[in-house]
């Protein structure tokens, strides 16, 4: 572990000396090296939220070459991670505008849906950061259809009741041993994506007060899991269904989802401590009747942990 951190310390020394000094680069293969150096350290500094002297060594690395050296075949995946990871982290820096000319600079270059689902969640990331929560939830539904998965322009009380059939059916017989079996990874790349976009829009409901639209993306998350694996988002989606059931007094249905949803989550890996937040919120209140009350507060400490990590201060 110290040889990796010391590797680290020297490629980041290197990448913000010979960054500094570009303008004494006049080789085109060196600068390509330097962009593939500062990409790699960017990465690193992100991890560590080191995001300004990140974002600055990708701001040199998307200028090194000229657009007909950057997009050539051989360096296009490169570059459209390039850009991505810059669109990612100019949000971080709460530099919108740039934000958005990255996101249209690989849209514009992206040779398919496949380029482009980091950027989609960059984009959306972009608008919830700015506080415009209609329009990331208009454009999280916009790139959901853009996938080819189907989503509803306009979610009302006719929509909502149509999601609830469609769930009561799809988890009708379905034991807990059938629940259980399901694949613990979304192994569908395109699908994982889809269920962060549902998520966003789930998030950007609950700070408008839109329930309806809260409630179709959680459902959609639940048969999402049930579909395609498991996934934090889907067991999220258990709690949505679980505050379903409650709504038509099924309260033991609500409890049986609850306690499943607990039971399979340290079995899913979630990066997002917000995420792990808000499921753990949703779910207690469905089991805290039920169990000892040292063991529910160090749940909700756990909770507050997750949240207050990962800068989700209003739910923690």
């Amino acid at each position: 572990e110290e040889g990796s951190e010391l590797k680290a310390t020297v490629k980041l020394l290197s990448a913000q000396n010979m960054t500094a000094a570009t303008a004494l680069i006049e080789s085109m293969d060196e600068k390509a090296k330097l962009v593939s150096l500062n990409l790699e350290v960017a990465k690193y500094l992100r991890s560590k939220c080191a995001f300004t002297p990140a974002v600055r060594l990708l701001r040199a690395a998307s200028t090194l070459l000229s657009p007909r050296e950057m997009w050539t075949i051989d360096r296009h995946e490169e570059a459209i991670d390039l850009f991505t990871t810059l669109a990612e982290t100019e949000t971080s820096v709460c530099e919108r505008d740039r934000c958005r000319i990255a996101v249209r600079t690989v849209m514009a270059r992206a040779k398919g849906r496949k380029d482009k689902l980091r950027v989609y969640l960059a984009d959306v990331d972009n608008f919830i950061a700015e506080d415009r929560y209609h329009d990331a939830m208009r454009t999280a539904a916009s790139y959901i259809r853009e996938l080819g998965v189907g989503y509803p322009t306009r979610v009302s009380k006719l929509t909502l009741l149509s999601e609830i059939c469609r769930t009561e059916f799809a988890m009708r017989g379905k034991s807990d041993d059938i629940l259980r079996s399901l694949p613990r990874t979304m192994e569908d790349r395109l699908m994982k994506t889809v269920m962060v976009l549902l998520n966003s829009i789930v998030v950007c409901g609950f700070w408008v007060g839109d329930y309806d639209a809260i409630f179709v993306g959680g459902l959609r998350m639940l048969r999402n899991a049930v579909k395609h694996g498991l996934s934090p988002e889907g067991l999220f989606g258990f709690g949505m269904f679980a505050l379903v059931e409650c709504v038509f007094e099924k309260y033991e249905s609500a409890k049986r989802y609850a306690k499943l949803a607990i039971s399979l989550w340290d079995e899913i890996q979630c990066e997002s401590g917000s995420l792990a937040c808000k499921f753990w919120i949703q779910i207690l209140p469905f089991t805290t009747l039920w169990r000892p009350f040292p063991e529910c507060l160090t749940d909700l400490k756990m909770a507050y942990d997750y949240g207050m990590e990962d800068g989700d201060y209003h739910n923690a």
